[in-house]
């Protein structure tokens, strides 16, 4: 992957995580052939809105899609914002991670994005911002250089405040990916190799270190973590797996996974589908799917079911599910692509719909938002 613009020194701390890996980008991948984009939407817009953070073009964007659910060439609204890593979603608040703050956009009645932030927390050089997660009145943030997990109560409006409510974690706990699953969040850091555990308090408050367990949940180098029925799933990327984490009845985890996949992927981001999981393996440039047990929701000891076209360049690293559409985050090449999901359950080979690529963008995270 060719960057075609200066780096500044805090672009390269969160693209570090992902572009290291690709010293291994023959792994698993086969050929690389070039991915096609997909054509644009020729329907009028609908009710959805793609919202997409793009790491080295310092800005967020806005895309108002087809009534076909498929994606036009341009966004409609922009909003200028450094390094923006990671998004999240609550009523009609858009939250945005950088790698010194986390801000709050109110979005319009059309779904554009305001001319400055309406909130943001106190910025801090180093906080390394990489994953944030919502439960009701509560942001929780992971200050991966700070390794802290902060909880901030959320005004009325759903604004986030200037000051965190509680601050958690421990010396290496430099958590990259968290979820929210009864009454605990779940972190997953690199440093320590493990998924933390923490109960929520009434008020949304959470310790100042995570509940004791013995021994540890162990995990390499985990970048998305979700909870689903009862189970973690959680990308594994130093084995290079996907793996299950089954809840017990405390709320605490297993040290070992109950399954797990073959080695695959170097895997990027995770989302559901019923019972099939789809992930980007982001070294292989593909989106794998996994057909998980009806029964207890354990992952097969195989690889994929089904992969899309392969293309090395384009390191996928963010999914979003709506309406029978799989949307991809295409961060080498500049793009967000579409995929159909087939009668199958797949996504289409190839993209059935793109934007149109905005260079020098690198793209990391992408949500999608339902007009009222």
């Amino acid at each position: 992957m060719t960057l075609r613009k200066p780096i500044r020194p805090n672009v390269i701390v969160v693209l570090a995580a992902l572009v290291w890996l690709t010293a291994g980008c023959n792994a698993g991948g086969g050929t690389s052939v070039f991915l096609p984009p997909g054509p644009q939407t020729t329907q009028p817009p609908g009710n959805l809105v793609l919202y997409v953070a793009e790491a080295i073009g310092d800005r967020v964007a806005a895309y108002r899609m087809g009534a076909d659910g498929l994606l036009p060439a341009t966004p409609f609204s922009t909003l200028a914002l450094e390094n923006p890593r990671r998004l999240a979603l609550n009523g009609n608040v858009l939250y945005v991670a950088t790698d010194r703050e986390v801000v709050s956009l109110s979005l319009g009645a059309d779904g554009s994005l305001p001319a400055t932030p309406t909130a943001g927390t106190q910025p801090f050089n180093g906080a390394d911002i990489f994953e944030l997660a919502v439960r009701g009145d509560t942001l929780y943030a992971g200050f991966a250089g700070f390794n802290r997990l902060e909880a901030f109560r959320l005004t009325a409006s759903g604004q986030v405040p200037a000051s965190f409510l509680t601050s958690s974690g421990e010396f290496d706990t430099d958590y990259r990916t968290l979820t929210v699953a009864g009454g605990f969040v779940y972190a997953a850091a690199r440093a320590s190799a493990r998924i933390d555990t923490y109960l929520i308090g009434a008020d949304g408050s959470l310790a100042s270190t995570p509940e004791t367990q013995n021994p540890s949940t162990f995990i390499t180098l985990p970048d998305d973590i979700v909870a689903h029925n009862g189970t973690l799933y959680v990308t594994n990327k130093g084995r290079r797996t996907l793996a299950a984490f089954r809840i017990r009845a405390d709320g605490l985890l297993p040290q070992d996974p109950d399954s797990e996949t073959q080695r695959s992927g170097t895997y990027q981001d995770i989302v559901f589908n019923g019972n099939t999981i789809y992930t980007c393996a982001f070294n292989e440039g593909r989106i794998d799917s996994y057909v998980l047990d009806p029964a207890d929701g354990s992952l097969p000891n195989a690889g994929p079911d089904s992969s899309t076209h392969v293309d090395q360049t384009t390191f996928p690293t963010a999914l979003a599910l709506r309406d029978g559409v799989l949307y991809v985050a295409q961060a080498g090449s500049d793009r967000i692509d579409a995929y159909l999901i087939t009668p199958t359950g797949f996504p289409t080979e190839f993209p059935s719909s793109s934007t149109i690529a905005v260079p020098d963008s690198f793209p990391t995270d992408i949500e999608v938002y339902a007009l009222p």
